[in-house]
């Protein structure tokens, strides 16, 4: 991917995303050294680096939770910003606060039920199908058959006034 890719450097013997400093890159490898990864075929990363630039939903729940955003945000690039930043954060295995901090400074509405509860479920829906890098490339159900350890449910944390 470095070859080909600006996008990817190399640490040593190991191929990293830019979006990731040298510090971040240590701290990530020491906790997830000693576990097994996923590997991907080559007809996956074939198609993923063919594909690359010509973007489609291919999580489940990607889709919805970008139409759902669109909903209340109405600022084209704040929404942009949002959607990227959570795809991102289930990339990431992100904090529940780090994604409501997200939320909160795009103006959407934490305080409304039906949407803190839809949000976490679509959330959730991404989150289990999205390869993660804290798992070693693993999805959290492709997680759970090797090590049988399961991640808890993503859960936004409470607003002080509900």
């Amino acid at each position: 991917m470095a070859y080909f890719d600006s996008d990817y450097y190399f640490d040593d013997d190991y191929v990293v995303h830019d979006c990731l400093d040298a510090d971040e890159f240590d701290k990530l490898w020491d906790g997830t050294c000693e576990m097994k990864y996923y590997m991907p075929t080559k007809s996956v990363i074939r198609e993923h680096v063919a594909k690359r630039h010509d973007y489609d939903y291919k999580i489940p729940s990607e889709k919805e939770m970008d139409d759902f955003l669109a909903e209340y945000i109405t600022d084209v690039r704040t929404l942009d910003d949002v959607q990227l930043e959570i795809t991102h954060s289930c990339e990431r295995l992100k904090n529940p606060a780090e994604v409501k901090k997200i939320l909160e400074n795009a103006g959407a509405p934490l305080g409304d039920t039906t949407f803190t509860e839809r949000f976490e479920r679509l959330y959730n829906t991404l989150r289990n199908n999205t390869h993660i890098w804290e798992l070693r490339g693993f999805t959290p159900y492709q997680y759970q058959n090797e090590t049988n350890e399961t991640l808890p449910r993503f859960r936004l944390p409470k607003n002080k006034n509900r």
